[in-house]
């Protein structure tokens, strides 16, 4: 049986603009079956006044296009908020339609070479994961988009 992209499920993101942002990787994840994690080059992030990108990537997606759509959202998000600091994180919980790790970090490698105007941090792709979230309290704070 061959996979058909369907239009009606692409890519999902969350876009925030966070006060303070912090994660660090617990433990490499097993699941879903066939993640490949990527190899751990730093285990803390913190930032300060910055775009929170949360993506999951999905089987569907065309990465060329989905990347490109996806920039020139966070082209506008930045331009309405003034934050030059862009944080794109792996969140697979935006969907049970996953890409594979292969495709995942293909797309992350591609946003992130298409990023370099902004202060960019990418954050490690396969592994459990704390969280802390502090968004400021603006009108469209955070943005969810389906591309």
């Amino acid at each position: 049986m061959r996979f058909i992209a369907h239009p009606a499920y692409p890519m999902k993101s969350l876009l925030l603009s966070t006060r303070n942002f912090e994660t660090k990787i617990k433990k490499l994840a097993t699941r879903p079956v066939g993640v490949n994690p990527e190899p751990i080059t730093r285990r803390e992030y913190v930032t300060r006044k910055s775009i929170v990108v949360l993506i999951t990537v999905e089987n569907c997606d065309n990465i060329q296009d989905t990347v490109r759509k996806l920039v020139l959202e966070i082209n506008s998000f930045s331009k309405d908020t003034g934050i030059r600091t862009v944080v794109i994180y792996p969140f697979g919980h935006l969907s049970r339609n996953l890409a594979s790790s292969e495709k995942t970090l293909q797309f992350f490698d591609l946003l992130e070479h298409h990023l370099t105007e902004y202060n960019t941090i990418r954050i490690h792709f396969g592994s459990h994961k704390s969280l802390m979230l502090d968004i400021f309290g603006h009108k469209g704070n955070v943005r969810f988009r389906d591309l």
